[in-house]
């Protein structure tokens, strides 16, 4: 039986490796600090479909931006090991190993770089009290069934409104609800539960940057983001804690408490950081992002 083997910060898949693998031939993948990840090419075509067809499977390689939660069975352990997998010389293994081009001593400048962000002055200081008020909110409205849950989902259509199998109100967003409870927070802003199921009501929260103009007609709240981008402001919004909603679920499907986990760490304003624009990719390496709790 084959292998093909690749080490990579995050889930890849790379078509050269899995192309000369037999059906049942095994693709591992060991991401760094997650664990291995495995995975038959004839499970891989059949649970990773999404893959096959998109455009980065044409260019040769995929990356997921964080690791999907319905792919965890394939995970065989966890390691925060940073050598590389000891590769075995049989001819049935067909083994790549990807140099770690970064290297320690440039992730502990990374690792710097977060800490010096984190105590700047130039750091927007956030009132804890403001933070905590809406941590507050955001957890009764969870708990309460009554009020629809919000969603980032990149394939959904921003603004539309879907029923859970539970019954559940699920309302699909961008980045911009996000932003939205950010900007609030930025400016001392709080609501209680009863407002904000009124401005629900009135169309008052953003749930998109802009709306496709042949998706007018499908789409409940139509507020754009508007004046309350922090972009304009100059600032890119971070997550700590991935919000990426990767499942090939619908999501009136997707276990209730997996969309209650997602809008929490969606919304909670404790899981947000913000960055200068001109720097804001920062935020997207974990090294920095750890540092920022």
């Amino acid at each position: 039986m084959k292998q093909g083997f690749l080490i990579t910060n995050r889930l890849t898949f790379k078509r050269s490796i899995i192309d000369e693998l037999d059906e049942d031939g095994i693709y591992i993948n060991q991401i760094r600090p997650i664990g291995i990840f495995q995975i038959s090419k004839k499970d891989f075509y059949k649970d990773f479909s999404n893959v096959v067809k998109s455009a980065s499977w044409d260019k040769g390689i995929y990356h997921y931006p964080t690791f999907p939660s319905w792919a965890k069975k394939y995970l065989t352990n966890n390691t925060t090991d940073n050598n590389l997998i000891s590769v075995k010389t049989d001819k049935n293994v067909h083994s790549v190993e990807i140099k770690d081009f970064i290297g320690n001593e440039i992730r502990d400048k990374i690792r710097e770089l977060g800490k010096l962000w984190k105590n700047s002055d130039s750091n927007p200081l956030i009132d804890n009290d403001i933070k905590n008020r809406w941590e507050q909110l955001i957890y009764e409205w969870k708990d309460n069934k009554e009020m629809p849950l919000i969603v980032r989902k990149q394939s959904g259509i921003r603004g539309s409104e879907i029923i859970h199998s539970t019954g559940r109100k699920i309302i699909i967003t961008d980045n911009s609800f996000s932003q939205w409870i950010y900007s609030n927070v930025m400016d001392n802003k709080t609501y209680s539960l009863d407002e904000i199921k009124t401005m629900l009501f009135k169309d008052e929260i953003p749930m998109c940057f802009a709306i496709k103009k042949e998706d007018v007609s499908k789409v409940k709240y139509r507020k754009t983001l508007g004046q309350y981008s922090v972009n304009s402001r100059g600032w890119k919004l971070c997550h700590i804690d991935g919000v990426g909603l990767n499942s090939k679920m619908k999501i009136a499907e997707i276990e209730i408490a997996e969309l209650e986990n997602h809008f929490i760490k969606l919304a909670n304003p404790k899981n947000m950081f913000l960055l200068p624009l001109e720097i804001g990719s920062l935020g997207e390496i974990q090294e920095f992002i750890n540092e920022q709790k």
